[in-house]
């Protein structure tokens, strides 16, 4: 395996490409999370949701 930066510096810089490269990871990093905490917390919403559901048909049913 051949490493290409000399130093931690020069592969943060990535020889002035640095910044565009970066900021395309943290980009991707962050749809990536969005894409995985969005159906969750959707996923929440909706069991609340049907669990008040059922609750108020719960006490619905009981009256009569």
């Amino acid at each position: 395996m051949n490493i290409q930066f000399a130093s931690f510096q020069q592969f943060l810089l990535m020889d002035g490409h640095g910044p565009y490269v970066w900021l395309a990871v943290i980009v991707s990093v962050a749809v990536l999370i969005g894409l995985v905490v969005s159906p969750l917390k959707q996923q929440k919403k909706i069991i609340n949701q049907n669990q008040t559901l059922l609750t108020v048909l719960n006490l619905y049913h009981h009256k009569f």
